[in-house]
């Protein structure tokens, strides 16, 4: 539609009506009138633009009749209203919801891996036992070959315990570190696995066993509990090492602990023999950190505990014991 302005002959009142329109109503006198197209009753302007009436004159916009601004403003007041009473639902349900999750109990995360024993590590199920006249709890004795097949490694050569601190099972390669990052299972495993020096078998006259230690409590492998023995309790009343290998089982009593450079390569020398041997286990067990009186010849045999020392950089602990003539 379009519109346009016309006056009222009757009143004088400006009046809008459509320009296809025969005939005006005026909305002040109530007069209808025909309209002149002569133009002596024309408004100025056919775009007429009444504002406040409602009334869109724009030819471009099609035209037509459009509700009041404070209709429309009445419009728009009630959506703000409805907008704030959704958002206002949403976050009292977002706070309630924090409060819940924030107040309730938490259930105890899951135990990391790295937390676990090593698959290295036997069952700590034991049984009371007298050496020597101490009495202790000690591991069952295990089926090696059995262990072999249950980890699928033929490389398993025994099982190390010290009464009521650890027990173990040992492997051994054809070198000193394939172990130092892999598993009883031969998986890649940062923890490693207790292992048997490559050069000796079970039964040499000197036999060396390495294994981790970690400054990471929370990282689990036997052999930082060599630890203990630095204190004097402990290293007293865990005088023995128990060896079990393929065909047989040895006792070894604790000389000492010591730590040493990781340069000090002197307890690394494994093929001894006579007065040599002799100097060479003073050598390892001078300035101990704890020690007992244990005397030794030419004929005896002994076993060398290492691992990592974190008291100084590059340091490392030796746990040096001697082989007893015990049978179980």
């Amino acid at each position: 539609m379009r519109y346009m302005e016309v006056v009222c002959p009757q009143c004088g009142a400006k009046v809008v009506t459509d320009i296809y329109s025969q005939q005006a109503n005026c909305t002040y006198c109530h007069n209808t009138f025909p309209l002149n197209t002569s133009g002596n009753n024309m408004g100025m302007n056919n775009n007429y633009n009444p504002g406040m009436n409602g009334y869109n004159p724009n030819p471009n916009m099609g035209g037509g009749y459009m509700p009041p601004i404070n209709k429309k403003k009445k419009k728009t007041n009630k959506t703000k209203i409805i907008m704030y009473i959704i958002f206002s639902l949403v976050l009292v349900a977002s706070a309630i919801v924090f409060a819940v999750d924030y107040f309730s109990p938490k259930p105890e995360p899951p135990e990391p891996d790295i937390y676990k024993p090593t698959p290295s590590e036997l069952s700590t199920e034991t049984e009371d036992a007298t050496v020597n006249g101490f009495k202790f709890k000690l591991a069952e004795d295990i089926d090696i070959a059995a262990e072999r097949k249950k980890h699928n490694n033929n490389q398993i050569v025994g099982r190390l315990e010290i009464p009521e601190l650890f027990n173990v099972l040992v492997a051994q390669s054809n070198d000193n570190s394939y172990y130092l990052t892999h598993s009883v299972d031969k998986e890649y495993d940062i923890r490693g696995t207790e292992f048997l020096d490559y050069r000796v078998k079970p039964t040499s006259k000197q036999i060396n066993i390495y294994g981790h230690n970690t400054r990471d409590t929370n990282i689990k492998v036997a052999f930082l509990k060599l630890e203990k023995f630095l204190d004097k309790e402990f290293f007293d009343s865990h005088p023995y090492i128990i060896f079990q290998y393929e065909g047989g089982k040895a006792l070894y009593e604790i000389k000492s602990i010591k730590e040493i450079s990781e340069t000090n390569g002197e307890h690394m020398k494994v093929d001894l023999t006579g007065q040599d041997f002799i100097d060479h286990f003073n050598a390892i067990t001078n300035s101990p950190v704890q020690s007992r009186n244990i005397s030794i010849n030419a004929e005896s045999e002994i076993l060398v505990l290492q691992t990592c020392s974190h008291h100084w950089d590059n340091a490392l602990y030796i746990v040096t014991a001697v082989k007893l003539d015990y049978k179980f």
